[in-house]
């Protein structure tokens, strides 16, 4: 970058024609825009910024103040203030950069948290699907036991008073079987 900064440098020095407007601005206008362009490349290391912006710029400047004349000298303090600008632009540049790739990896690792979230609610989910299944099997052995003891009662039954409170019984385990059969549909839907 240095080398390079000198090159430029120089070649805005040697290369001045006091005599051909066109030739500086061609010159002047190349130096100065591949010192802006550089900013791109070289933001992210300063120091390397730095190394071609400042001899690029600064020995070009000092070629246009060599001359003496006013506008020269003009167009030399010009020169310098764009040099300032550009290297606040480089340090805008270079944080901004270093903000995007901080935010790209804050994003990987946000990414990585949700996957890993994302596998602990399926496998709870895989777990609740397995509990209901055995919940459910569990439940109807106890359930088909109760309703063989209510159909056995329902048959030795002498007395009216009695065969109703059966008959709520046997209402209640056909609403607890009905439950039971609904658990194991949803189990069986996860």
């Amino acid at each position: 970058s240095t080398l390079s900064g000198l090159t430029w440098g120089a070649a805005g020095m040697f290369f001045f024609l006091p005599d051909s407007a066109g030739h500086q601005v061609l010159i002047y206008t190349s130096i100065m825009g591949l010192a802006a362009g550089s900013i791109i490349v070289t933001a992210y290391w300063l120091p390397g910024f730095y190394a071609y912006a400042i001899p690029a710029i600064t020995l070009s400047s000092a070629r246009l103040a060599y001359e003496g004349t006013f506008e020269y000298q003009g167009l030399a303090v010009l020169m310098i203030m764009y040099l300032s600008i550009i290297i606040m632009v480089g340090k805008n540049q270079k944080q901004s950069a270093y903000e995007a790739i901080q935010l790209r990896f804050e994003n990987i690792d946000l990414i990585e948290q949700l996957r890993g979230q994302k596998q602990v609610a399926e496998q709870a989910n895989i777990a609740k699907s397995k509990f209901l299944a055995a919940a459910s099997h569990d439940l109807r052995q106890p359930l088909h036991a109760l309703t063989l003891f209510v159909a056995t009662i329902n048959e030795k039954i002498r007395f009216p008073e009695v065969r109703v409170v059966v008959d709520n019984i046997k209402q209640s385990v056909t609403a607890l079987e009905g439950l039971c059969n609904a658990l194991l549909e949803i189990s069986r839907l996860d």
